[in-house]
């Protein structure tokens, strides 16, 4: 169904003649698709949401390179296609909502609240909540709570 929105916002975008959005979503579904040629296999709609994240992820990590390298011109482009992207993730849990599956976790799997266990704890809250948090995010908030 995400595909489907995404090819319908291209035809629209097409249409207004909205450069941004149109080179965004096609930059999107080209990257949908090779990810299937590659698997061999359609993506299924929480897959749509992890390479819309790690296209998202991306673009920050461009924004930083390109405003140290004095580029505000490519940072906007970059933040554009950004607001573009977004519009296809769902919405982000909170700080309270990260942390309550954080105590979930540590409760249910009985580990120590240890800086130690961060790695495992990292990977089982990824799970839990996947595509509904940033891994930064997370990961600030865990060591945080581990203190």
């Amino acid at each position: 169904m995400l595909k489907q929105q995404i090819e319908q916002d291209l035809i629209v975008a097409l249409k207004s003649r909205d450069e941004n959005t149109v080179s965004t979503l096609k930059m999107l579904k080209s990257a949908i698709k090779n990810k299937e040629i590659e698997l061999i296999k359609e993506l299924d709609e929480e897959a749509v949401v992890k390479m819309i994240m790690s296209e998202v992820k991306k673009r920050k990590d461009s924004i930083t390179q390109f405003e140290n390298g004095n580029r505000i011109d490519l940072a906007d482009k970059e933040r554009a296609e950004i607001g573009v992207l977004e519009k296809y993730l769902p919405e982000m849990l909170s700080d309270e909502e990260i942390k309550k599956i954080i105590y979930d976790i540590i409760n249910e799997e009985t580990i120590e609240k240890n800086p130690s266990n961060f790695g495992k704890l990292m990977k089982l809250v990824m799970e839990r909540a996947s595509g509904k948090v940033d891994g930064n995010r997370v990961s600030v908030i865990l060591k945080e709570e581990l203190k």
